[in-house]
């Protein structure tokens, strides 16, 4: 009779659904290194909300004090995180927009909407070139379909192009409770 209750137990556990109450959220994190001898570090977090939107914390040192200008990008699965220059011919942190965020290759240049897949926000910056990012509900792509952020200088090329970039990283995606 007691093998019977084990097994009816046994039944009773593998009939509950798998995933049933399970609050698993996917999360990021990139640890940026400094891109053309720029000194700037950052580490950026992010936390899907389930809706299609993103919550990113980010810090950073070696920031310009008060430098208004820094900016984070997310860039498509095939850019890279690599050293200086990269192993890429675009250099590290940027896009490619081949297979961009499951978009297909895209038509035309300069990629207008392309810009609002990949935008997470602005850095304030402190008097001692420390560097905080806080941003909620952004819209980015879903996990896996970007690779790399970037920490950006707009006031260099208008942020555009390989010598904008200050500090470049991979993400790494994990799925799991919060």
């Amino acid at each position: 009779m007691a093998i019977l209750g084990g097994v009816f137990a046994l039944v009773a556990v593998l009939a509950v659904p798998v995933g049933a109450n399970d609050t698993s959220t996917t999360t990021a994190a990139a640890n940026l290194h400094p891109a053309n001898q720029s000194g700037v570090h950052a580490s950026i977090e992010f936390i899907d909300n389930g809706d299609g939107t993103w919550d990113a914390w980010g810090s950073a040192t070696g920031m310009i004090p008060f430098h208004p200008a820094y900016i984070s990008l997310i860039y498509d699965r095939r850019s890279v995180p690599g050293g200086p220059g990269g192993p890429s011919r675009l250099g590290i942190c940027e896009p490619t927009f081949i297979g961009a965020f499951s978009l297909g290759p895209l038509p035309g240049a300069p990629y207008p909407d392309v810009f609002d897949f990949m935008f997470v926000g602005g850095w304030v910056v402190d008097v001692d070139g420390n560097g905080a990012l806080h941003e909620e509900d952004v819209d980015l792509p879903d996990a896996g379909d970007w690779r790399t952020v970037s920490v950006r200088d707009v006031t260099i090329d208008g942020g555009r192009g390989p010598l904008a970039v200050m500090a470049c990283g991979e993400v790494a995606f994990h799925n799991g409770r919060p």
